[in-house]
């Protein structure tokens, strides 16, 4: 278990960098960078739907287009983040 401390207003995570893997959210995208080879890609909701999985490895671009404004957990592998999306 990772815990994070937060301070100030915060409203998602920009950047997660692991010795693993580098998650970067720009715009309406998520960055995934270096993806140890059979990686595992999960989107949640707040109320734990799986809105998209994938197995991936190397470099990877997300689009967010389809998802709505709100919040969502990011897991690779076994490291989870949270993200908002503003429109």
């Amino acid at each position: 278990v990772v815990k994070f401390e937060f301070k100030g207003d915060v409203d998602g995570v920009e950047k997660v960098q692991h010795s693993d893997f580098n998650l970067v959210h720009v715009d309406n995208m998520l960055k995934f960078q270096n993806l140890p080879m059979n990686s595992q890609i999960e989107v949640f909701s707040t109320d734990g739907i799986l809105l998209f999985a994938n197995i991936i490895e190397g470099d990877y671009i997300l689009l967010l287009d389809d998802f709505s404004q709100g919040v969502y957990i990011v897991r690779v592998n076994e490291i989870s983040t949270k993200i908002v999306i503003k429109k």
